[in-house]
């Protein structure tokens, strides 16, 4: 719902969301938040960004199968490489449940393992350590910006059901830096208790045992 096609670093939760939205996926999550708002009694929103572990059917599946194929470029442009928070399911699951049955627990939470990671960097260690080669081909973020747009008209001029092979959205995670302040989900909920590196490790695990 934050989402910007630009670098956006330390996001709170009273950080500007919409009116407009970078897809239909951010604008349907907030109307799921107005909802939520409208009932009287106690409830908890939470913002859980890139969520990754074992199980893992939406995130890594899409781009480890660019990967396979050949398919995934390396975007490059100018300036520091873009940063990324993520949160591993356990971590989640623990903070899910904590707003579940707490009655302290009030109010809107982002919710990250709180180490953000050099997005492209920490892919490629992923791709080597599951024997897959890292991207070779470099595409330059405004091309593929420009192309994403126009695929993105086509489908939707021809009125095409299934999913672009690119869009904006999918450029953006890799271009553009965003990265969560989650000291209120620290302070209230405690800290994530699987780090990023093992989080890691045990995805790669499973995914090695899918094999």
């Amino acid at each position: 719902m934050f989402y910007r096609h630009q670098h956006q670093f330390g996001l709170t939760e009273q950080s500007p969301i919409g009116p407009r939205f970078v897809n239909e996926y951010a604008a349907t999550k907030h109307a799921g938040e107005q909802l939520v708002r409208r009932y009287a009694g106690k409830h908890v929103i939470v913002r859980p960004r890139a969520v990754f572990g074992p199980g893992d059917t939406v995130l890594f599946p899409r781009i480890l199968r660019a990967a396979r194929m050949g398919q995934l470029p390396l975007f490059t442009q100018r300036g520091p490489p873009a940063q990324g928070d993520l949160i591993y399911i356990d971590n989640l699951c623990d903070y899910l449940y904590e707003a579940a049955v707490r009655e302290d627990v009030t109010g809107d939470f982002n919710l990250t393992n709180s180490q953000p990671v050099v997005i492209q960097d920490y892919l490629a260690g992923i791709l080597n350590r599951l024997g897959l080669r890292p991207p070779i081909r470099r595409v330059p973020v405004r091309l593929a910006m420009h192309v994403a747009r126009a695929v993105e008209l086509a489908y939707r001029v021809l009125r095409l059901k299934d999913e672009p092979p690119v869009t904006r959205f999918g450029v953006s995670v890799f271009a553009y830096s965003k990265t969560f302040n989650v000291r209120k989900a620290v302070r209230v909920l405690g800290p994530p208790a699987v780090s990023i590196e093992e989080g890691t490790d045990r995805f790669i695990h499973w995914q090695q045992a899918q094999a």
